[in-house]
């Protein structure tokens, strides 16, 4: 099976096509890692998903793997409906980031979703101006998540 990803509502939906079911998907059953049991499920964050599908007889097939990563928003300079400022981007390792109200969470993820930074950005939690060091991290795409307000934003760092 395969999963086919519409980037504009983030609609993840098994695919027969690439093989290893027959072109009537509705006798089968689903299980996403989301825990949900549909053929089509939204992504609401970036990330990898995957499903198994199972047919009546108890037939399982291959995991299909899917990796979202567009879940960010394009602006460099200005997250306007937060007002936060995340400057200068691209960096070459200070990145700055001022919010008029608290970020709650504050995390990155390299371009393949693996969390960096961890422990050192967990002291970054309930401020609204900071200047993370990203100087240590390879060159390379990012993605900053910040929770504002009960929100989770995701901004694309390009570090130089």
């Amino acid at each position: 099976i395969g999963i086919t990803y519409t980037a504009n509502i983030f609609d993840l939906t098994v695919d027969s096509s690439s093989g290893g079911l027959p072109n009537n998907l509705s006798s089968f059953s689903y299980e996403w890692n989301t825990s949900e049991t549909t053929q089509n499920i939204v992504a609401t964050t970036n990330g990898q998903y995957w499903v198994i599908a199972t047919d009546a007889s108890g037939c399982t097939s291959d995991t299909a793997y899917y990796n979202v990563n567009n879940h960010i928003i394009n602006s460099t300079s200005t997250i306007l409906s937060n007002n936060i400022k995340i400057f200068p981007n691209p960096t070459t390792g200070l990145l700055n980031i001022d919010s008029e109200d608290i970020i709650t969470e504050l995390s990155m993820v390299n371009n393949i979703g693996e969390e960096v930074l961890n422990k050192y950005l967990t002291s970054f939690k309930n401020v609204n101006t900071s200047m993370l060091d990203l100087s240590k991290l390879t060159p390379g795409m990012y993605y900053i998540r910040l929770k504002v307000n009960n929100q989770i934003i995701n901004h694309k760092i390009l570090l130089q």
